[in-house]
């Protein structure tokens, strides 16, 4: 008792009764690296966002306790000689942050315009560049384009700052609302096609026993990936958690221990929901 108590697990209630927390805190990093090492495998997860995306992830859920491996599905590289050119628009639209670099190329007489932006680091990768009037959303650009429609006169333009792959057909959405969009293709993002080696190993020998989704298409990546590497065994041990139910829907295909969708597409919805599962499985 007096042990639970000392780490907050417990507290006395008067004289004769105890409080006992029915959810414990996530261990800390220090903590989870005194733990024995079948146990500290329960608290590494796989990263499949681009590079510097699972690399600030990482160091959030370090310090929550939770271990990583980063092993990207998709690498994003600026496009070259992009031309900006285009007639001013009446608003932007950007749905993701990768697209804001190229926000710096624009004329300084646009800083004023609305940009319409998909999810918060978006948003805030806009107002870095100088833009007074941006308009954050959720991170799901089907929820931010009646915003759009509502906002926006009929006849008007809008440009998209758009990446290569794009799989939403923004421009067609929009038409039906009378706003014409002009896109502009800033920058792709590259499937990894095999899977790196040191995923593999601990992938082989149980040591990841989670993975975070942050869109269909990664999640439709990795498992191609897993599958070309003869391991979809190994899934039926690993827990995916997935932005959204989309994405959930696309990781599906492989038979993981456990599918879980944040309850909402949140870089803090997300970290909340690895946490929580993981402090859980251990």
């Amino acid at each position: 008792i007096e042990r639970s108590c000392r780490f907050g697990a417990a507290r006395m209630h008067g004289t004769t009764s105890l409080a006992v927390r029915r959810r414990l805190a996530p261990l800390t990093r220090a903590q989870v690296e005194r733990l024995p090492d079948a146990l500290q495998r329960e608290h590494t997860i796989w990263l499949t966002r681009p590079q510097t995306d699972s690399e600030s992830f990482a160091e959030e859920l370090a310090e929550l306790g939770v271990a990583s491996i980063i092993g990207p599905a998709l690498h994003v590289i600026p496009e070259p000689h992009v031309s900006l050119t285009a007639t001013k628009p009446s608003a932007l639209l950007l749905t993701s942050r990768h697209a804001a670099y190229a926000l710096s190329e624009l004329p300084p007489t646009w800083r004023s315009l609305p940009v319409y932006c998909v999810g918060a680091s978006t948003a805030k990768t806009a107002s870095e560049h100088g833009f007074s009037h941006v308009v954050p959303g959720a991170s799901d650009v089907l929820a931010l384009l009646p915003h759009i429609a509502a906002d926006m006169k009929k006849g008007s333009g809008l440009l998209y700052l758009a990446g290569k792959d794009t799989r939403m057909e923004i421009p067609t959405l929009l038409s039906t609302f009378g706003i014409h969009v002009t896109t502009i293709i800033v920058y792709s993002a590259i499937a990894e096609t095999q899977m790196p080696e040191f995923v593999r190993s601990p992938l082989t020998d149980g040591r990841i026993n989670a993975v975070a989704f942050y869109s269909p298409r990664s999640a439709d990546i990795t498992c191609e990936l897993i599958t070309k590497a003869g391991l979809i065994e190994s899934t039926k041990h690993i827990h995916a958690f997935c932005l959204s139910l989309s994405v959930a829907a696309a990781a599906n295909r492989l038979p993981w221990a456990g599918v879980h969708a944040c309850p909402a597409p949140t870089r803090h919805a997300m970290r909340e929901l690895v946490v929580s599962h993981m402090r859980d499985l251990l």
